[in-house]
């Protein structure tokens, strides 16, 4: 079939521009359950708004464990001995507890339905950011320059040196998955060797964390919750589009003018069949006074009458 070259049939019969319908997740739920507080999807907006005011609505915190306390440090400060103490210290609840107007953010990863736009790297793919190679060289003011010195770096650039590649590349798998099973991280933007392990929130105050996309209760992300106190525009009739398409193809005239052309038609058309109001309005004035006139001239013969 030969494309047809009226350039105004093509553009009336076009699907170019038009959006694509959302596939909706046969698993979607609306309803609010203490499993989906949110129902199983909801919006970007959200999410990120649950987590500036109540992270631990939304999270599913599995661990409850409790710390040994050491007498040098103060009291309630957490010292994590084993791998279960360590989950537990980063959860939404100990971070809350620990430190002074923590921040919560969201992490655009492993959900589909997430905003456009390049997604964060997965909590097991940050375990380079916190355990860096044994090449990399720090700024003398740099925290992980004491830390090479004097902390876990120095253990781990230790097993580097002396370990097979083998079990350097098991200790790296588990580190990935250990990483993956963490609830929070420091916000650490920068992926750079030398900067800071975390940011402090500019509203809040306190130190920024981001929140595991896996530990969400839900399902997946939905589309934005439309506002239905915004006036909706009033979109033009079918017909009445394609008419003025046609129009302003005949009379070489805008689409506006076309439609406005239009309307004034519809608006002559319809005074014909209804009248002019105006006029009507005057007529029936007219008749009324007459009518009243009548009354009148009635009422004084009967008082002559009497």
């Amino acid at each position: 079939m030969e494309q047809d070259d009226d350039s105004v049939i093509q553009h009336v019969t076009s699907m170019n521009g038009k959006r694509k319908q959302r596939q909706k997740d046969i698993e979607e739920d609306p309803r609010r359950t203490e499993e989906y507080p949110l129902g199983t999807h909801p919006s970007w907006h959200e999410i990120t708004d649950i987590l500036n005011t109540n992270p631990t609505l939304i999270v599913n915190t599995h661990s409850n464990l409790q710390f040994s306390q050491s007498e040098n440090e103060p009291e309630n400060y957490p010292q994590p001995e084993n791998w279960e103490d360590i989950l537990n210290f980063w959860t939404v609840k100990q971070i809350q507890d620990t430190f002074h107007a923590p921040a919560f953010l969201p992490h655009k990863s492993h959900w589909k339905g997430l905003p456009d736009g390049p997604k964060q790297l997965s909590f097991g793919e940050r375990f380079k950011s916190f355990f860096p190679p044994l090449e990399a060289e720090f700024l003398t003011s740099s925290v992980w320059h004491i830390l090479k010195g004097i902390g876990y770096l120095k253990d781990y650039h230790t097993f580097l040196t002396n370990k097979s590649e083998h079990d350097i590349l098991c200790l790296q798998d588990g580190l990935k998955a250990a990483f993956d099973l963490l609830e929070c991280l420091p916000d650490k933007k920068k992926t750079g060797i030398n900067s800071q392990p975390w940011r402090y929130h500019p509203e809040k105050g306190g130190p920024s964390f981001i929140v595991n996309a896996k530990a969400y209760k839900i399902r997946g992300i939905g589309p934005p919750k439309k506002n239905t106190n915004l006036p909706r525009p009033r979109a033009i009739a079918t017909h009445t589009r394609i008419e003025a398409l046609l129009l302003a193809d005949n009379l070489n005239i805008s689409f506006d003018d076309a439609v406005k052309h239009i309307k004034e038609q519809l608006e002559e058309d319809s005074e014909e069949v209804n009248g002019d109001p105006i006029q009507e309005q005057e007529q029936d004035q007219s008749e009324e006074e007459s009518d009243y006139f009548n009354i009148e001239s009635e009422d004084s013969e009967d008082s002559e009458d009497l």
